[in-house]
């Protein structure tokens, strides 16, 4: 299983944000701050700041209304690590003090198994 702070692929994003490559390519061409990784052949891995990234473009493109221009507009004005946090996904606390209980229930029946 993949850290969730390794590189994804671009096929790995695409799923993941739900929005087709060629999209991503795009956005890619269109906003100089989304710049993912290329090696060897031209594969793309995005980190998961690119991937905050791509899903504050996504917001401001879907959700708010925003134009391409509009977006890049934004991009230009407000600082880069301020747009990746807003981009960052959220989890409620109900949800959060779930996923705490869950590993804690992991690792205790990790500790049986040792």
């Amino acid at each position: 299983m993949k850290s969730s702070s390794a590189y994804k692929t671009i096929g790995e994003v695409s799923k993941m944000i739900k929005t087709p490559q060629h999209v991503l390519r795009f956005w890619e061409d269109s906003f100089n701050q989304l710049t993912p990784l290329k090696r060897k052949g031209g594969r793309r891995l995005y980190s998961e700041n690119d991937i905050n990234l791509i899903r504050r473009i996504k917001q401001l493109l879907n959700q708010d209304g925003y134009s391409i221009k509009g977006v890049k507009n934004y991009l230009s004005k407000n600082k880069i690590q301020d747009i990746k946090v807003e981009g960052k996904l959220t989890v409620s606390y109900e949800v959060s003090k779930k996923l705490d209980q869950l590993v804690k229930n992991l690792k205790e029946i990790k500790k049986l198994y040792e």
